[in-house]
């Protein structure tokens, strides 16, 4: 499961948000670009599935997804959270699987890196 230990700041680094707050985008890029470092490509996108995988079944239903994603960013509009599931979920069968999940954050990571 991804804990607030599994993104400790480096020193120079923002202190991440209080519980309940939001991280910015740099902040949110920067922790887990850090803990990517630390596991490699594959165990870091397996650990976050697992974080969003709420319900322990091997996938990621719509309701698991909207509950983290609230909890990463109380801000984030519902239907821009649900726009994500979506877009997430490519065969449409409303749930993503590890391998859905798995492109889309190798794509996602691929960005990562060219900023």
């Amino acid at each position: 499961m991804l804990d607030a230990s599994a993104v400790q700041p480096q020193p120079g680094e923002h202190i991440p948000p209080a519980p309940g707050e939001s991280l910015n985008r740099q902040q949110f890029c920067s922790a887990m670009a850090t803990r990517l470092h630390q596991l490699g490509a594959h165990e870091f996108i397996r650990e976050v599935f697992r974080a969003f995988d709420v319900s322990s079944n091997g996938f990621i239903s719509l309701t698991d997804f909207l509950r983290v994603a609230s909890e990463i960013n109380p801000k984030l509009p519902a239907s821009q959270a649900e726009d994500m599931f979506h877009f997430a979920d490519k065969n449409h069968d409303g749930r993503v699987s590890f391998g859905e999940f798995d492109g889309m954050m190798r794509g996602r990571l691929n960005l990562m890196e060219g900023m």
